[in-house]
């Protein structure tokens, strides 16, 4: 989870649909102390941590970190490690 302003958080999702599994970025936003779901992205690979940084979201897969736009635009990949299966979720913890 990140807060990406007063009232409004992003949280990465990996949902299980039969054989099919959809990962993305859910927005929930804080409106007359109520909890109400706001966008949601849909991205290419599993989401396993994400953070802000310098109005970009940075998200990354566990050997992958990639950059976005808060609209869910590609920016680039930041970094890659395949010789585990969770490293590149120690760059999201150094931002």
């Amino acid at each position: 989870m990140c807060l990406i302003s007063s009232s409004e958080v992003i949280v990465t999702t990996n949902e299980q649909y039969g054989d099919d599994v959809l990962h993305g970025l859910q927005m929930i936003t804080v409106r007359n102390y109520r909890l109400e779901k706001g966008r949601e992205l849909q991205l290419p690979h599993k989401c396993v941590a994400i953070a802000l940084y310098e109005d970009t979201l940075d998200v990354t897969s566990g050997c992958v970190l990639y950059q976005y736009t808060l609209t869910g635009t590609f920016i680039m990949k930041l970094f890659e490690d395949t010789t585990g299966s969770n490293t590149g979720s120690r760059h999201i913890l150094l931002l």
